[in-house]
């Protein structure tokens, strides 16, 4: 036998031994591929083909069956018995041999090549519509609250290349949905055209408490041009006495005032005020907030407690004094600190030093979810306000962590309220869904299209909403899977092979989440992994977070998100969040998604071996 008979025969055991482990996954978990919905039998068993596929590291074989011009099975995601068996076939032929009967495997027992596109066209046209008249990949966009009252905001939207409307609900509440969704759904229907409705549950989204509010003085002072004109003024809200200041947003000043007083104000009119420097001030009324109002100045003002407001500057009938003046204070933290986190929702405060600069009291904020006191242990790493802070666990108590702050920006790194908390190796398992959460479903099942939900750790989070789509009669709601969690992408084979027991499944790439807890570096790495994931089951790809977001929040893209934009042509959907430039960023994602369909589809890839294939990992057919 000559050395190239004995490679082309040793090649072809190597794609016999690789068959053979697909057959042997498929008959372990044939109780999880019977459950899966119609739709997704053949996908689903082309998943675990490619799962048999990826617990071996076959670079060494790419490359030699590129050496003889050969398929190197980068592209063979979506059909992976096809393609084992399209390069065996070849291989025998090269040897002018039949393969043997057991070598050959039906071609009903795989996806074939063709089959493949069309299971992906078909899941990706259940779950969100059919595809736009002049491109392949669809747009979503986050709407703002703005959308609600602003008909022509959505209309342009639409008309610059939205395909899905995107509401988060852990924003806003169902008065303003319900005007959205009828905006949206009247715009779409004057065009003639399908725009799909997806909302997101909140989840279990850990986020830092309230933090003290309270300001013995408050200076405003207006951005200026170079030729002293103000280009940006500081806004003001001017609110009641009793109203909430957590709906505050952050950063914004807030003054309290008498309810009665506050009742006479209307849009356009004329604040009058003697700051404390005894200069007369004029606040102008220029937008409705809640129960307030949001008020500018074009000139600096100081203001502090006694400081009287006035509706006519000659009569001091019809003044009111302050309430309270406030603006929420951030945490000032720097490497070495501790940080207490507590279970109770108290007021955030700083860290208290005395004269000498010994530490007295460390800084203090409240964690929005319990829950996650009875999951961590000592040692295990935070990570807050998206990454920018990093600390470690060093003390456990019931009712307090206590975690010492490891990365920080040398000046001290800024730590505000409703910022996110990252336990990224801490196994987070909740036996329910939050009660929020519940009560926005019973909304989004009469009213959306899609439901996102957020932070799925498990497949046991996927059968819950699974179930209570069932429990209302909404099975034919699309669900789309979260992935922003170090669990989650672990998890990601057997969340797919869980949500195939749905009509309509989608995948979204949350990388901003995803990012901090599984780290910056892997990120592209780990991207990739989820798209071939993906189109091994055929189920459609959400790319998100921070998708040109220069351009949507300050009109100028910067060159790094413009070639990210385009690298997200490999998925089926690409999300927008809001922002002030909104329409330009829709309007240039269409046409770089219009362009880079000439030049790219999936690119091949190396196979080496994928750690979330790991057998110890999987999960187990239930006793």
């Amino acid at each position: 036998m000559d050395i190239e008979s004995s490679k082309l025969l040793y090649l072809i055991s190597q794609i016999q031994l690789l068959i053979e482990n697909a057959q042997q996954l498929r008959n372990h978990f044939h109780w999880q591929l019977e459950k899966t919905h119609l739709h997704y039998q053949a996908s689903a068993t082309n998943l675990v083909d490619y799962l048999a596929l990826r617990q071996f590291d076959i670079r060494e074989l790419q490359d030699q069956l590129s050496q003889l011009g050969l398929s190197s099975l980068g592209r063979s995601e979506g059909n992976v018995i096809a393609s084992l068996s399209r390069v065996s076939y070849i291989l025998h032929s090269l040897l002018n041999k039949e393969p043997e009967p057991n070598d050959l495997v039906k071609e009903s027992a795989f996806v074939t090549f063709q089959k493949s596109k069309e299971l992906l066209k078909e899941a990706t046209e259940r779950l969100l519509g059919a595809k736009p008249s002049t491109r392949e990949v669809r747009i979503m966009v986050t709407l703002p609250s703005e959308a609600a009252e602003n008909e022509d905001l959505v209309e342009k939207m639409l008309l610059a290349g939205m395909d899905t409307a995107r509401i988060n609900c852990a924003h806003d509440d169902a008065n303003v949905w319900s005007k959205i969704i009828q905006n949206v759904r009247k715009v779409a229907f004057r065009y003639n055209r399908e725009c799909k409705i997806m909302m997101d549950l909140a989840g279990p989204k850990l986020r830092t408490g309230k933090l003290s509010k309270e300001l013995k003085f408050l200076k405003l002072s207006p951005q200026r041009n170079l030729s002293g004109q103000v280009s940006e003024p500081t806004p003001l809200f001017l609110f009641p006495e009793n109203h909430l200041l957590s709906d505050n947003p952050v950063q914004v000043p807030v003054i309290q005032l008498d309810e009665k007083w506050i009742q006479k104000i209307q849009m356009g009119s004329k604040v009058f005020l003697k700051d404390m420097r005894g200069k007369w001030r004029i606040l102008q009324i220029v937008k409705q907030v809640e129960n307030g109002w949001e008020a500018h100045s074009n000139l600096t003002v100081y203001i502090n407690k006694n400081t009287i407001f006035r509706l006519d500057k000659r009569k001091a009938k019809g003044t009111s004094p302050i309430c309270m003046l406030g603006i929420p204070q951030p945490l000032i933290l720097k490497v070495g600190d501790i940080l207490e986190l507590h279970k109770q929702p108290i007021i955030g405060s700083n860290a208290v030093r005395d004269n000498l600069g010994n530490l007295v009291t460390p800084a203090k904020i409240a964690c929005e979810m319990s829950e996650i006191f009875d999951l961590v242990k000592v040692g295990e790493p935070v990570k807050l306000n998206d990454g920018k802070i990093e600390g470690l666990i060093q003390e456990i108590s019931p009712e307090i962590l206590k975690i010492q702050i490891t990365l920080a920006s040398d000046e001290g790194s800024k730590l505000r309220e409703e910022k996110g908390i990252n336990f990224p190796e801490t196994n987070i398992h909740l036996d329910k869904m939050p009660p929020k959460d519940v009560e926005d479903l019973d909304f989004i099942s009469q009213n959306a299209d899609m439901v996102a939900l957020s932070f799925v750790h498990t497949p046991d989070d996927v059968q819950r909403l699974i179930e209570a789509l069932k429990a209302r009669n909404a099975e034919n709601l699309g669900i789309i899977l979260k992935i922003e969690t170090q669990s989650g992408f672990n998890n990601l084979p057997w969340l797919l092979l869980s949500g195939m027991q749905h009509p309509k499944l989608g995948i979204m790439i949350a990388r901003g989440d995803l990012a901090v807890e599984c780290g910056w570096v892997r990120m592209a790495e780990i991207q990739e992994e989820i798209l071939w994931l993906c189109e091994a089951a055929h189920v459609p790809v959400v790319w998100a977070t921070q998708v040109l977001e220069n351009l949507a929040q300050k009109g100028i893209p910067s060159r790094a998100e413009i070639t990210d934009a385009a690298m997200s042509q490999r998925a089926e959907c690409v999300m927008l969040n809001k922002g002030k430039h909104i329409l330009r960023a829709i309007d240039t994602l269409n046409e770089i998604l219009n362009k880079m369909q000439n030049h790219q589809k999936k690119k091949s890839a190396k196979l080496r071996k994928l750690s979330v294939t790991n057998l110890d990992k999987m999960y187990k057919e239930p006793i």
